[in-house]
């Protein structure tokens, strides 16, 4: 049920402006990685943890993403968003 809303709330957004959806983006992943880590501290199956950590691995790189093209204000470049 969260998803819906917080994809409702980021197409909303959308609709504003680059730096705004971009913002609206960034909370969105703020809240799965914390999703993530707190999942990562439960019991779970040795199979089962290897692929939270993984997905979560990726959640971070999503959320490094958006907060350096944030930071450089991707949105006014010519080109492709160059990230790290």
């Amino acid at each position: 049920m969260d998803g819906f809303f917080l994809e409702g709330f980021t197409a909303t957004i959308s609709m504003v402006e680059d730096e705004a959806a971009l913002k609206a983006m960034q909370g969105n992943e703020r809240i799965t990685n914390r999703s993530y880590q707190a999942s990562l501290e439960e019991a779970w199956p040795d199979d089962l943890r290897q692929l939270t950590a993984r997905n979560y691995g990726d959640e971070q790189r999503h959320l490094a993403y958006i907060r350096e093209a944030l930071r450089n204000r991707a949105w006014e470049e010519q080109g492709p968003v160059q990230h790290a």
